[in-house]
């Protein structure tokens, strides 16, 4: 008769694992930040689907160029602050930003 095999002991995680735990984290973090983004663009700009489709493309086109290394998130930070006076931050609230602060 033959008995249940026993499951493999859990090895503890690694830094491999807590590395990847970390990158999956942020992704799923950006991915909500654009989810609060495009909704509040929809909803109180009256974005539609074009305008947004739109954004969209910008936002990948401008993660082209950070990528790519011709303007870096810096450069963006210094310029939205110049032009927009925009300064995002993070505080324990959320973002902050901006001359409405």
């Amino acid at each position: 008769m033959k008995g249940k095999k026993r499951p493999l002991p859990r090895r503890p995680p690694g830094y491999a694992d807590m590395l990847k735990l970390q990158a999956e984290a942020k992704s799923q973090g950006v991915i909500e930040a654009f989810i609060l983004f495009f909704s509040v663009l929809r909803d109180k700009e009256g974005f539609g689907p074009k305008r947004l489709r739109r954004v969209l493309d910008a936002l990948n086109e401008r993660a082209d160029s950070i990528k790519n290394g011709y303007v870096t998130i810096q450069d963006l930070r210094d310029t939205l602050k110049e032009e927009a006076g925009i300064e995002l931050t993070v505080s324990g609230t959320g973002l902050g930003g901006g001359a409405n602060e």
